[in-house]
This record gives C-alpha cells, sequence and structure tokens, in this order.
C-alpha cells in the first residue's frame, strides 16, 4: 500500500470518522426536549410519559400525544414545530434516585436501561445541545 494511501486511512478513521459519529450523536440529542427532572418525575406519576429507556446519566422517552397540548405553552409547541401527531422525545438528566424503578413499575411504565458509551457522553468535548437549554420551558400542572 502506498504511503499516501495509508495516511489518508489512518486520518480518516482518527479524525473523520469520529466527528461523523459525533455529529450524529449530537443529532439526536438536539431532537429532544430537555425537561427537569421534577418535571419528569410529575409525567411518571401521570402516566404520561413512554418508551422510556434509563441510562446512567440520562432518561430518554416521549411524552403521550394526548397530553403534549396541555403541558407546554402554544407558542412553544410552535417554536419547536410539535406536529400534534406523534409523542414528544423528551430528555432530562438523571439524578440518584432508587425509587425510580419502582415508581416507573408502580405506575405500569414500560422502560428498558442502556449501556454507557464513554464516546458519546454529555460530559464530551462538545457537549450537549439543546433548544431548551438557553432557554427553559416550564410545563404546565
Amino acid at each position: 500500500m502506498e504511503k499516501k494511501t495509508r495516511n489518508f486511512i489512518i486520518l480518516y478513521f482518527i479524525v473523520v470518522l469520529p466527528l461523523v459519529i459525533s455529529a450524529i450523536y449530537l443529532l439526536e440529542i438536539s431532537q429532544a426536549e430537555n425537561i427537569s427532572y421534577s418535571q419528569f418525575k410529575s409525567l411518571v406519576k401521570q402516566r404520561l410519559v413512554t418508551n422510556l429507556v434509563v441510562g446512567e446519566k440520562q432518561v430518554r422517552g416521549e411524552i403521550k400525544t394526548e397530553s403534549v397540548k396541555n403541558l407546554f405553552p402554544p407558542e412553544h409547541l410552535k417554536e419547536i414545530a410539535y406536529d400534534g401527531k406523534s409523542n414528544l422525545r423528551f430528555m432530562v438528566f438523571r439524578v440518584d434516585d432508587p425509587a425510580l424503578a419502582g415508581e416507573l413499575e408502580e405506575a405500569g411504565i414500560r422502560f428498558s436501561g442502556e449501556a454507557t458509551n464513554p464516546w458519546a457522553s454529555c460530559d464530551s468535548f462538545f457537549g450537549c445541545p439543546s433548544r431548551s437549554l438557553s432557554r427553559p420551558v416550564g410545563l404546565r400542572f
């Protein structure tokens, strides 16, 4: 193999591939509404969340369609281009809460765990962008 070709392949795997993977991850995170842990717990008690994935540092899931319009101001739903036809994806930073699994089971909410990926962490160099971090939006209860 030619030295130029080998150097290009090495450069690709060291620089370009991690950047592409990071960009895909960041786009996925930015499409989820960021809510507080207390808002999340309130939604759990009201059984308004579904498709939960509980990770070491965050919890992701969806807020049920029928309740989204009652929880967020209309201006905010317009700003995030919510269509009203599907569940609204959310993300919340997890706190140490040993009772969470029991509360989810008691509410009848199905959930799954997620293995930690050290290469795709919100503590990474790129941070965690979210449209809600810059301007918090309160849920109406």
